[in-house]
Parts: structure tokens; C-alpha cells; sequence
């Protein structure tokens, strides 16, 4: 299959990133990657080549924060795949350290997307988003959330994708 349609992946690399990257360029698409700094784009177009021919792709240098970034890399842009979400190795010492750059990423991307035409953007979630803080079982639905006030039951993490996920939907109301 061949299309000229374009595809910015943000967080390309990471794990879901660079297997959707795959994906999609398997499938013929034009695919731009985001990543924070272009220092990495050899080693993740050497992990891509290894799955799928790496003709189509490109990268752009975009951080969550950098809300013009983020106009430039929609720009000519027919989908988006929003991956990116800061995940930190060690627990940080303040929330906002991961929370702010969620939520405000999730916004400029989407910021972005509607002022640059983008047809669809997808939002890569976390279960962690609907099932902490108040139980963990059962059948979960748009309406259940991770409650971000319960610290012991929730990780700084969780509360960002929850924070995040729900602004994305107050952005689309």
C-alpha cells in the first residue's frame, strides 16, 4: 500500500513510538517523529530500519512545552499519533514536574492540530488514567478516572496521564 498521507508521532522514541513509526511506515505513510532532542535520531532511524525501510521519515525536535514547536511540526500534517508523555525513571519530587509537561504537551499538540487542518489525532492513554485511587477491578468507562487526590493509591505518573487525558477532553467539549 502507497498513500501520501503524513503522520507526526510524538515520542518516537519510545516503545509504542517506534513500533507505531514502524507500523505505519509498513503501511506506506509519510511519518515525522518527535523527539526532544535530534541527537537521537540516528540510533531510533537504525531501530526502525531494522523493521521497515526508513525512505519516509523524518524527525522534528519538539519538547511538550514548546507550544510554537509543535504549530511547526503539524504543519502539512494529515494525522497524529500523540504518544509523548514525560515518564520518569525515578519518582520526581514534585508533581508538576511531570504533570505540567503532560497536560500543557497534550494542549499544544492538540493546540496545533486544529489550527494546522490535522484530519484526526489519536491519544495514546494509560490504564493508568481510569483505574487508581478508587479501585482496580471491574469494567471501566469514559466516565471512571484515576483520582489524582488519593497520593497513596496513585503514582505521579498515573496523575499526570489522568490530568492530561482529562484536558484533552475538555479541549475537544
Amino acid at each position: 500500500m502507497s498513500t501520501s498521507a503524513t503522520i507526526l508521532i510524538t515520542g518516537v522514541t519510545g516503545f509504542i513510538g517506534s513500533h507505531l513509526a514502524v507500523l505505519a511506515l509498513q503501511k506506506g505513510y509519510k511519518v515525522i517523529g518527535s523527539m526532544r532532542k535530534l541527537t537521537r535520531a540516528d540510533s531510533i532511524r537504525a531501530a526502525i530500519s531494522k523493521q521497515a525501510t526508513t525512505d519516509n521519515l523524518r524527525f522534528v525536535e519538539a519538547e511538550l512545552m514548546d507550544a510554537n514547536a509543535w504549530d511547526i511540526a503539524t504543519r502539512g500534517v494529515d494525522y497524529v499519533l500523540h504518544v509523548a508523555s514525560p515518564f520518569p525513571t525515578t519518582l520526581p519530587k514534585n508533581d508538576d514536574e511531570v504533570v505540567i509537561p503532560a497536560r500543557e504537551g497534550v494542549l499544544n499538540v492538540l493546540r496545533a492540530a486544529s489550527s494546522n487542518g490535522v484530519k484526526r489525532v489519536v491519544l495514546t492513554s494509560s490504564s493508568g488514567a481510569a483505574m487508581y485511587g478508587n479501585r482496580r477491578q471491574g469494567t471501566f468507562t469514559e466516565e471512571d478516572w484515576t483520582n489524582v487526590n488519593n497520593l497513596k493509591d496513585t503514582s505521579p505518573y498515573f496523575r499526570s496521564k489522568t490530568i492530561a487525558e482529562q484536558a484533552a477532553w475538555d479541549f475537544i467539549k
